[in-house]
């Protein structure tokens, strides 16, 4: 086994580190992580033998593509996702992480990134990382665990001393201990009702002092708050920090301008927000709207993974919001929250002269025409036979307006806990919008989703009224993002969809039915089961719970 200096796969810890003498890319810091490390490795560490016979060979000059499925070609051909041009070569790469096979690159005006040092395979990890800072959002303060995410179940450990922190087990409470005794500090100079609102002060306290003084990424971020905003908020961290961790304002107003611009909204499958975190070394990897790595987070560790084949010095993409979005309100959402006008090739291309979007198109007019209707100057026109539209550029705005505040209304609802209500109310605009709104459009899938895990909520599962929501989201992402269609959401749709299909033959009286119904379930579990391999990894719950559901059908 060979040594090197590096961060533990396993415990994170900087130091000597000996890799896997298998794959030689896992690397510990000494046998008792490598014990802890191997149930996760043992089934990665084949892959990584045997990657070089399963890559392909790379094309690397082609034409820029077009479409989302050009985009999707591209990267599998190795192009950047930015410019369509041959990938970054091994020459760019500046250094290598032995944690992941990946090293930093030059990016030039965008700073630097990261990029595959060896030929990567779909669902192959590049990244297991675990936060130096992170706190959950205020509506899960008292129900995850404030070290792995997970539900905190019939016997949580809190706190004694600030009553703010919760954990699901005695090992949580114990690793999180370092720097809980420092922010506990920290809290203790504030009344009980005041701790429960500093969520933020909370987090960056965790940052500016955490364990081994992590070095901010190396990448020019800057604040989209205003100075006098930025200077407040450091001089208030700055006085709550004790004086003996000698503590520079610099290096406080640093963690939160990179925090702002890199840091993580630590998810679940069915993408609820459930805290804030910071990665660095997840930082470093830079946003496409046409991505080939996945972000994936698992007991509070990010997991970033291979979405498809990536050749040797390619630079590796992730995304920062959500994909199912049109260019517009991408673009806006990154703005915002990142502070930049995302350039990808989806992006120009989507937003270039003539182009239309089919997530914010209008249906076809004409009966049997499988093409969507864009605005072609005063008029709204079919791309495919060129129907036009009866109704008036403004009245068709207008008719999506009305669905977007529809949708607002059913996300109200769901969250006040009125879930047939909101179904009724969801399909009631899908009824309405379904001769205004092309399928795929945006407003139509999120109305779908709500439908779903509005439904889902219920103590006993509607299914027959689940099923045509739950297939319409389902056909959706399959549309956009490729078949199957490597989302955490999707995964969740399938899973609901395979209790459906296993609640409907449980009632069903024919023999021949029940079978059809119990077919449909396995291969809903086969395709959900291929997705969280690949984006969760083989040995996540998810995963396993898929591969128990079909080794008892």
């Amino acid at each position: 086994m060979s040594t090197e200096l590096a961060a533990c796969a396993s415990c994170g810890a900087v130091t000597a580190l000996q890799t896997c003498a298998g794959c030689s890319v896992a690397a510990y810091c000494g046998k008792e992580c490598q014990r802890k490390g191997w149930k996760g490795h043992r089934l990665e560490c084949p892959l990584l033998i045997t990657r070089n016979q399963q890559q392909r060979d790379v094309a690397s000059h082609k034409a820029p593509p077009t479409g989302l499925g050009g985009y999707m070609d591209a990267l599998a051909d190795g192009r950047d996702a930015l410019t369509g041009r041959p990938s970054f070569t091994t020459e760019k790469k500046e250094s290598h992480h032995a944690g992941g096979p990946y090293g930093i690159i030059d990016c030039g005006e965008r700073g630097r990134g990261a990029a595959a040092t060896e030929p990567l395979i779909p669902g192959m990890l590049i990244l297991d990382e675990p936060a130096v800072a992170s706190v959950p959002q205020k509506q899960y303060r008292d129900t995850v665990c404030h070290r792995c995410y997970q539900l905190l179940g019939k016997s949580p450990r809190q706190c004694k001393e600030c009553s703010c922190s919760w954990w699901c087990s005695d090992s949580c409470q114990t690793e999180a201990r370092p720097s809980h005794e420092i922010e506990c500090a920290v809290l203790g100079q504030f009344d009980p009702k005041t701790r429960e609102s500093l969520h933020g002060l909370r987090f960056f306290v965790q940052l500016a002092t955490c364990t081994g003084n992590v070095a901010i990424p190396p990448k020019d971020f800057v604040s989209t708050k205003a100075p006098a905003t930025l200077d407040g908020l450091v001089a208030t961290i700055s006085k709550v920090i004790p004086k003996e961790l000698a503590v520079q304002r610099s290096t406080i107003q640093d963690s939160i301008v990179a925090v702002e611009a890199s840091g993580f909204f630590i998810t679940d499958l069915d993408g609820r927000r459930l805290g804030s975190g910071f990665f660095p070394s997840a930082a470093l990897f830079n946003h496409s709207c046409s991505p080939n790595a996945i972000v994936h987070f698992d007991r509070g560790r990010i997991q970033i993974r291979a979405l498809r084949q990536i050749a040797t010095g390619q630079e590796l993409f992730i995304s920062y919001t959500e994909l199912y979005r049109p260019v517009a309100a991408r673009r806006e959402a990154l703005l915002a929250k990142k502070n930049f006008l995302c350039q990808c090739i989806r992006c120009v291309a989507e937003a270039g002269a003539g182009s239309c979007d089919q997530m914010e198109a209008f249906s076809c007019p004409a009966k049997g025409c499988s093409g969507y209707a864009c605005v072609d100057g005063t008029a709204v026109r079919c791309v495919l036979c060129e129907t036009a539209h009866g109704a008036s550029v403004e009245e068709l705005e207008q008719q999506a307006r009305s669905i977007s505040v529809t949708r607002e209304h059913a996300a109200t609802l769901l969250g006040q806990g009125r879930y047939l209500d909101c179904v009724t109310t969801v399909d009631a605009a899908l009824k309405s919008s379904s001769n205004t709104l092309d399928p795929l459009h945006y407003e139509r899938f999120e109305l779908a989703v709500l439908a779903v895990d509005a439904l889902a909520l219920l103590p006993e599962l509607p299914a027959a009224r689940m099923r045509p929501f739950a297939l319409a989201a389902l056909a959706a992402m399959c549309a956009v993002y490729g078949q199957p269609p490597y989302n955490p959401r999707a995964i969740r749709m399938l899973e609901h969809l395979i209790r459906i299909y296993d609640s409907l033959a449980d009632r069903v009286g024919s023999q021949d039915a029940r079978q059809m119904l119990r077919g449909k379930a396995t291969g809903m579990a086969t395709r959900a089961l291929q997705i969280a391999t690949t984006v969760c990894g083989p040995t996540s719950a998810t995963t396993q719970a898929l591969k128990r559901r079909l080794d008892q059908s």
